[in-house]
């Protein structure tokens, strides 16, 4: 809720910025919960994910619709949609038989450090779509 609010009030104006903190938000929770498994520091940790997951939605959306071609906007972002929809089940399905092989703590740690290098990976597009992360792009 908090994070949504601060969305709704356009803390971050930047959506860049706002992609890129939220995946390395949702990475760093994850981390810290395979890091420390403490009661505490996992309720913490649940904060700056959910935190983190409203920030990448939004950004990532708005990336979407920054760079993606108007014309091929709707067929792309059905494409994303099936994809994510199709990856729960697949996700629950591998997950329920990696658990059983691979500690619970290294795998939030290796998806951690996967979600976080996948926020990081964001600069790279932007400076590669001749953009600077401190610019927000208006389309038009």
């Amino acid at each position: 809720m908090v994070g949504s609010l601060t969305i709704m009030f356009n803390i971050f104006k930047d959506r860049y910025k706002t992609a890129i903190a939220g995946l390395v938000m949702e990475g760093a929770g994850l981390v810290l919960i395979g890091s420390f498994m403490n009661y505490y520091v996992t309720i913490a940790a649940v904060f700056i994910i959910g935190m983190g997951i409203c920030f990448a939605s939004v950004g990532l959306t708005t990336l979407y619709q920054t760079i993606i071609p108007k014309q091929k906007m709707g067929r792309v972002m059905g494409l994303v949609t099936v994809l994510l929809t199709v990856s729960v089940p697949l996700g629950t399905l591998f997950g329920s038989m990696i658990i059983g092989y691979i500690p619970m703590f290294a795998i939030l740690l290796i998806f951690g450090v996967i979600v976080t290098l996948s926020g990081l990976s964001i600069i790279i597009i932007a400076r590669r779509d001749n953009t600077s992360i401190g610019k927000e792009i208006v389309p038009g």
